[in-house]
């Protein structure tokens, strides 16, 4: 009964600090309370020059208690939009643009019109970003266009063409593409279906002039309820909105930035991996090669949808993927490289 007694107290004094570092303020948002809530198990600690949290373990995890308490997780969306606020932009121009060229290129893959609403608000937040020219490349993988009229006047299409079947998509094959149609000197990764703060791509063009070759900010990915999607594709912000799941050490997982001169000297992104999972962790081990920056201070948040069929077969790969990830990791990093800028070559 004292064991289970002193669990029973050792759970709520858990659950009530984490409650007030959700609702702390502190004033550098570069290291913020709500940065230091992780499981009661978690290895972390402080990033490089006090910036950040680092998490000292492989694979991401949900923080446990936000998956139990509801609306303890609104009240870190809020804190954390506090700290770095989302802007939603209508307008059908991108005033951060620039004729010349750009310093950020952001490059999203896509396929079908099942998610067009989430791409469509990503890019809303995207059109509010400060402090940084850059461009938008949407990579249409698909047997037919299918987004035209459907994307902002200042975002690039690019369209590559590949099987209806959903189960060939290859998300590494449309970043590879899209990085050899951008133009700027830093690279972001991005999924079509995560809202970024207004200074999400300033924070990473700004590390990456310190020194860093590759950029995680990521500290906790929000995964919104459906609720609170359905509010944002209808044009709306994310105030009041709810979590499902907070989520941490994604890592190179939905988005990334990289240096475009650290991307060619990796060979990008291994086009081997058809279907899905798996290449964001290849990728993401191969970065370790070059000058990395992985404390996470800022949150992104993700819109609801309905989970892939057949993505979680084995630890959220597919069977294909799978397997193929074990193959490839049975390889040094510099053995893949090597692979890699050769089957590459000025594509990466």
């Amino acid at each position: 009964m004292t064991a289970v007694f002193a669990r029973y107290v050792g759970l709520v004094y858990y659950a009530v600090q984490l409650i007030v570092r959700s609702m702390r303020f502190t004033k550098d948002r570069r290291s913020p309370a709500w940065a230091w809530i992780s499981n009661r198990l978690d290895d972390i600690g402080p990033g490089p020059f006090g910036v950040g949290v680092a998490c000292n373990w492989e694979g991401s995890r949900p923080i446990w208690f936000y998956d139990q308490c509801r609306v303890a997780s609104g009240l870190l969306v809020e804190r954390m939009l506090k700290d770095w606020p989302v802007e939603m932009s209508l307008a059908d121009r991108c005033s951060s643009l620039s004729g010349d060229r750009p310093q950020v290129s952001v490059i999203i893959p896509h396929r079908g019109l099942d998610r067009i609403a989430h791409l469509q608000a990503v890019l809303r937040s995207l059109a509010s970003q400060r402090g940084v020219s850059f461009e938008v490349l949407v990579v249409e993988q698909d047997s037919q266009h299918r987004l035209d009229g459907m994307l902002p006047s200042w975002v690039y299409h690019v369209f590559d063409a590949s099987p209806a079947d959903e189960d060939r998509f290859n998300r590494a094959k449309a970043l590879n593409l899209g990085a050899a149609h951008s133009r700027g000197e830093v690279l972001i990764l991005h999924d079509g279906d995560m809202v970024v703060p207004v200074d999400y791509l300033s924070e990473i063009r700004g590390l990456c002039q310190k020194g860093y070759d590759v950029v995680n900010t990521k500290r906790f990915i929000a995964y919104m309820d459906q609720r609170s999607s359905a509010s944002v594709f209808r044009g709306n912000g994310l105030s009041g909105a709810m979590a499902e799941q907070i989520v941490s050490n994604l890592r190179g997982g939905g988005s990334v930035g990289i240096t475009r001169s650290g991307f060619q000297s990796i060979g990008g992104l291994d086009s081997g991996f058809v279907g899905w999972g798996g290449e964001d962790e290849e990728f993401w081990d191969r970065c370790r090669l070059l000058e990395v920056f992985d404390a996470g201070y800022m949150p992104l948040f993700h819109l609801w949808h309905r989970g892939q069929p057949g993505k979680n077969a084995v630890g959220g790969k597919g069977l294909h993927t799978a397997d193929y990830f074990s193959s490839c990791m049975k390889h040094s990093r510099e053995e893949r490289v090597a692979r890699l800028r050769l089957q590459n070559g000025s594509s990466a």
